[in-house]
């Protein structure tokens, strides 16, 4: 297991933790339907800039469906929005461990690790991503605002 992973399975057990200490129904009990609910309520949040109310309920998500990457990346921005970039990049890792290959959970960490002024990291998150991206991209330009900051030019994030 590596320390990424390691990690993630340990903010998953802390989440876990905090909704059974609410002693309400566990989520991974929930049915379909109220998972369905959940996440249109929670997405309603976050499109009307209520992050803090969507993000707890994009916690009970990854909780009842860890495997959903909608619901990763719903609790990734709402934290990054929030400025809660540690939190942020544990579950953007979470959403580059489902999809190796979605290029955007890459760059949303480099973003969290510049913010965290975590430099070598963010640089090392960047050179992966200049490996693989294209300037026809749809983050093409998201990537290269983080890159020219890395870089020290005025015209970064």
């Amino acid at each position: 297991m590596t320390e990424n992973s390691l990690e993630m399975t340990t903010a998953l057990s802390l989440l876990r933790k905090k909704i059974e200490e609410e002693r309400d129904l566990h989520p991974k009990d929930y049915l379909e339907k109220d998972v369905e609910l959940l996440y249109s309520i929670a997405h309603k949040h976050y499109t009307i800039d209520q992050y803090d109310k969507a993000e707890p309920l994009f916690v009970r998500l990854v909780l009842a469906r860890p495997e959903q990457i909608a619901y990763w990346k719903g609790l990734a921005s709402c934290r990054q929005m929030q400025k809660d970039f540690s939190g942020a990049l544990i579950a953007w890792g979470m959403c580059a461990t489902l999809d190796p290959d979605d290029l955007s959970f890459h760059i949303y960490g480099a973003e969290c690790l510049y913010f965290l002024n975590e430099m070598e990291e963010a640089a090392s998150a960047i050179a992966f991503v200049e490996s693989k991206i294209d300037d026809n991209h749809p983050y093409f330009p998201k990537f290269i605002k983080i890159k020219r900051s890395l870089m020290g030019e005025e015209d970064g994030i």
